[in-house]
């Protein structure tokens, strides 16, 4: 597909390869492949259908539509373009986390305060790593924990509760 696209004149995406762009005149279009899944968005609506249609004559898909959940990210179309959310994403989270019933803060964590290795260790270090792995998923919609969550990776070989 990657070199289909660039023969198209695609480009791909400096911060992602799994992200390409193509532009004509003032029109832009995106097209993000994860998988087997792709989501695929522009500014001109009928470019856009003979787009999936050059697709389609080189690849088999399948159109859902328009796009209302994709990788754990809720989309919702509004006058100002799109809103992405992981509210599911991160109630789903606390509950794997057993958090759900934490209370909410406006500081996540001191950043001044040394974090302090100490025993004991986390009890489930696997079902730390998920966890952790989710949360850093969702920092593509929820910027504001990216420090918190970078901090607490950095005890991801000998994590304790605390973290």
């Amino acid at each position: 597909m990657n070199d289909f696209l660039l023969s198209i004149s695609f480009r791909v995406s400096k911060v992602d390869t799994s992200l390409f762009i193509f532009s004509v005149g003032a029109d832009i279009y995106y097209l993000l492949v994860y998988v087997d899944d792709i989501l695929f968005t522009g500014s001109n609506s009928l470019m856009l259908q003979r787009l999936i249609q050059l697709l389609s004559s080189e690849f088999k898909l399948c159109d859902l539509g328009i796009v209302h959940y994709f990788l754990g990210i809720e989309v919702t179309p509004t006058s100002m373009g799109l809103m992405l959310r992981h509210h599911k994403y991160t109630l789903d989270i606390l509950t794997q986390a057993d958090m759900l019933s934490c209370k909410p803060v406006d500081t996540l964590i001191s950043t001044s305060k040394a974090t302090i290795l100490s025993y004991p260790f986390f009890s489930d270090a696997t079902r730390f790593r998920q966890i952790m792995g989710a949360l850093q998923c969702l920092t593509f919609t929820r910027r504001d924990i990216c420090f918190t969550i970078n901090r607490v990776y950095r005890f991801m070989h000998a994590s304790i509760d605390s973290h």
